[in-house]
């Protein structure tokens, strides 16, 4: 029977994050990061003005209402896409 173990011994479960064997790994990884950032935030700042305009006159509605205190309350909002 064959044994199962680790293949480098020595190595641990944390690994630093400035140990990189180049150096612009950090800053090639960190302008992606920042843009995706700012493009998540934008996002959802614009929908949130589109949405929120006076000319949709939108309105909340009480099942709405009633299924978010309902999954709130009862973690159940795996289930809610099942009534929807």
């Amino acid at each position: 029977m064959q044994q199962y173990g680790r293949v480098y011994g020595y190595r641990g479960w944390f690994i630093h994050p400035l140990s990189v064997t180049y150096w612009w790994l950090v800053p090639a990884a960190l302008v992606p990061g920042v843009l995706g950032t700012i493009l998540v935030f934008l996002d959802q700042q614009i929908s949130t003005a589109i949405v929120n305009r006076k000319e949709h006159m939108l309105k909340v509605s009480h099942l709405l209402f009633f299924l978010f205190i309902f999954v709130s309350k009862y973690k159940v909002g795996h289930f809610v896409d099942i009534l929807m």
